[in-house]
């Protein structure tokens, strides 16, 4: 399992994990078990951003901020959550680890937000958008 953590050097409290896995199972689990290790406090966080290119698919390059298509923060901590190994734009895996990551965060989402998880958005020509860039608050 590949999570980093990154502390901040004057309060030694946990500022920036990094969850960077290949499999969606895999980010989804290691996920879990941050929280139940105590290193992710579910209800610290109130946003999460879904960032992800269809026509790109995930940076391999884990220093990229598009490694992480699903981002967490904390504004009372300032704190944050990246989690790689998820995706967004189709009906497969790895959208619907995003929406369970989501959940697992106390993230309650409408089946709207689930369907704008899965699916592309269309353009007012009908074309579908194949970037997608979605905002969760608590």
């Amino acid at each position: 399992m590949a999570t980093k953590i990154m502390f901040d050097s004057l309060t030694r409290k946990e500022r920036t994990i990094y969850i960077d896995e290949p499999y969606t199972e895999n980010a989804i689990q290691a996920l879990k078990e941050c929280i139940v290790k105590g290193q992710i406090n579910p209800a610290n966080f109130e946003t999460a951003i879904v960032v992800y290119d269809c026509n790109e698919g995930i940076n391999e390059n884990p220093e990229s901020m598009s490694h992480y298509p699903l981002r967490f923060r904390s504004d009372k901590q300032d704190a944050f959550v990246f989690v790689s190994g998820v995706t967004a734009g189709y009906g497969g895996t790895g959208p619907h680890g995003t929406v369970s990551c989501l959940e697992i965060m106390g993230f309650e989402l409408t089946e709207a937000q689930k369907t704008s998880v899965l699916t592309k958005e269309k353009t007012p020509e009908g074309e579908e958008k194949t970037f997608i860039q979605l905002t969760f608050t608590k």
